[in-house]
């Protein structure tokens, strides 16, 4: 009995291997397909966020002291493709550049594209409960944290070089109505049910919530001359996942420097 028990278990794990193969190879191919229906329909959408004419050396706007140069937005076209669009964010020192969508509730778009298909990369997405206009004291916006580096995948490279958010630390809004840039001045990883989440009211609830996120934060600029917080100055705050737990999240902290 023995004698045959081993050739089954002999013959039987090569089937098992193949098995498990398969069901690998399936899954990759599964996952890869996905990225690429999400990188291709977001790069077909770069044409309607481009640099300006200056970029090329023809006129307009030479940038800014870092030689930044403003995007031009076709709102019109964005608009029509997606009637939740409320803006473009760009954050040059990674490269990241989507259109942004606000809707009636977070789940909407965790696993929709700003086409509306379905794909779990989903699409970068303001905090439902946040105004449409950027105009609450802190506003959050949601994107995954895709393996490909695509949507907010790339936030996390700012622990990977402590230098890199110098390069460029701001991050832009761009907006039908208004344009909007932010200083970067905070970066960490936190916990999910962490209350840098929280809402905060009042002077001394603004107060109070910058100084915990700033104590929490990996990054320290060189220079935050610009920004006043005695003012308090409107804030943003970007959030994807961390880790392999689903139970962690990175969260990157901006202050209104310019509209």
């Amino acid at each position: 009995m023995k004698g045959k028990a081993g050739k089954v278990i002999f013959y039987l794990i090569p089937v098992v291997l193949v098995v498990i193969i398969i069901v690998s190879g399936t899954m990759f191919l599964k996952d890869y397909m996905e990225y690429k229906k999400a990188g291709d329909e977001y790069a077909s959408l770069e044409a309607l966020m481009e640099e300006t004419e200056s970029a090329s050396g023809t006129g307009g706007s030479p940038g800014d002291a870092y030689g930044y140069v403003p995007l031009h937005v076709n709102f019109e076209e964005l608009s029509a493709v997606n009637e939740d669009f409320i803006g473009v964010i760009d954050i040059p020192a990674l490269g990241i550049r989507y259109p942004m969508v606000a809707s009636k509730d977070n789940e909407d778009y965790l696993h929709v594209t700003f086409e509306k298909q379905k794909n779990f990369a989903g699409c970068i997405f303001q905090d439902c409960h946040a105004s449409k206009d950027f105009s609450d004291w802190n506003t959050f916006i949601f994107g995954h944290n895709m393996k490909n580096g695509s949507m907010f995948g790339h936030l996390k490279d700012f622990l990977k070089d402590e230098t890199l958010c110098d390069t460029y630390p701001y991050i832009w809004i761009y907006t039908p109505s208004k344009n909007f840039k932010y200083r970067i001045f905070s970066y960490y990883t936190a916990n999910y049910t962490s209350d840098s989440y929280d809402d905060f009211f009042g002077s001394e609830g603004y107060d109070s919530y910058i100084e915990r996120v700033r104590s929490r934060s990996r990054y320290t600029p060189k220079d935050l001359s610009e920004v006043d917080f005695g003012m308090r100055p409107q804030l943003i705050a970007l959030s994807t996942c961390s880790g392999t737990q689903h139970v962690e999240r990175f969260l990157v902290h901006g202050a209104l420097v310019e509209e």
